[in-house]
């Protein structure tokens, strides 16, 4: 079941495996942003980047924040209520129904987030990806072959 129409934040490499996550779910990307100049009015697969950021935090779209960089995803993060930030959960990650995923985040095709894993607003869990049990998450990406377990927590701090 299709739903409603959503913009994403960013154009690079990371939006794209965000754009692949949210259509794979049924989402429709109808609108990117991006600060640089020179990528308005390209088309990323399907999507045309239509703004700078400023436009994307403005949007009345649902949005999903695809900035790689720790910090700028954080700075950008607070500029919006949590109720406007959504997930993008591919639909061959393996997400226990008893994992918490924050506003915001991303679980990316394969990864694998089991029971008691709480995964905080803006988490990158990329492809591949395990956090077991106890596991705590805010802002900072984890990727392949990263494995987390029991009572472990990290936090991001900006570059």
């Amino acid at each position: 079941m299709a739903r409603d129409a959503c913009a994403v934040i960013g154009s690079g490499g990371h939006a794209r495996v965000v754009i692949a996550a949210l259509r794979a779910s049924g989402a429709r990307v109808t609108a990117l942003y991006d600060e640089r100049p020179e990528r308005q009015g390209e088309t990323v697969d399907g999507a045309v980047v239509s703004g700078d950021c400023e436009a994307g935090l403005n949007t009345p779209l649902p949005a999903h924040l695809a900035i790689g960089d720790n910090g700028v995803r954080r700075d950008l993060a607070a500029t919006k209520p949590p109720g406007g930030w959504m997930q993008a959960v591919h639909p061959s990650a393996l997400v226990d129904p008893a994992a918490r995923i924050g506003a915001g985040s991303l679980v990316a095709l394969g990864a694998i987030v089991q029971a008691g894993a709480s995964i905080g607003a803006h988490v990158i869990v990329n492809t591949g990806a395990i956090v077991e049990h106890d596991w705590w998450w805010r802002i900072s990406p984890m990727w392949p072959p990263a494995r987390f377990w029991a009572a472990a927590s990290m936090w991001a701090r900006a570059c």
